[in-house]
Formats: C-alpha cells, structure tokens, sequence
C-alpha cells in the first residue's frame, strides 16, 4: 500500500448507461498501460532526464493490480447536465471519495 500522492481509476456509468465491464475485463487496464508506457518513453526522451522516464503513480491493489471503482450514478444520461463535470465531482464527494492524496480520473461511457 502505498500513501503517496496517486491516481485512483473510477469507471462510472449514468444510471441507465450500459456496463461494458471495462473494469473487469482489462479494458481499462490496457489503456491505462498504454498511457503510462507513453508517459515513460516521453519522459525518457527529455534532455534532462538522462534517458531515465517515468510513470504515473497508480492506485494499486494489495495485490499489485491497479485499483478500478465502478460506480453507477444516480442520474441517467439525460438527466445528467451537458458538461456533468462538475456534477460529478460533488456526486464523487458526497460518496465519500475525498482522499487528497488520490486523484480521480473517470470514465463516462
């Protein structure tokens, strides 16, 4: 377990969105895996960073598997405002998703 500053993945559906099971079916684990290997390999690729990269900081299991949360909201897509970002952070706080050292990224399919 790690109490650094990390990036906690939510995957999160509008009440009547369909559950394509990106949570448990790697799909959110590959595009994960993607965007860090690029993050590395970008990193790398700096002139001050001597050809040594890095990678974001996962929220990771105890058993070293990255942490998803699915979440199904209590909205449907409808009634979701246009731009329901802000919608969903305080959605995201009054369910006691507050840690300020995890960073929530999440999806909306």
């Amino acid at each position: 377990m790690n109490n650094d500053y990390q990036i906690h993945i939510i995957y999160l559906l509008a009440k009547d969105s369909e559950d394509r099971n990106w949570d448990v079916n790697g799909k959110i684990i590959d595009i994960i895996t993607k965007m860090n290997d690029q993050m590395f390999k970008a990193t790398s690729m700096n002139a001050d960073a001597g050809g040594i990269g890095k990678n974001y900081k996962l929220d990771l299991r105890n058993d070293g598997k990255l942490d998803v949360t699915f979440i199904r909201m209590d909205k449907t897509e409808a009634e979701l405002p246009r731009w329901p970002n802000n919608y969903i952070l305080k959605y995201l706080w009054k369910n006691n998703f507050r840690n300020p050292k995890k960073y929530t990224i999440h999806w909306r399919i």
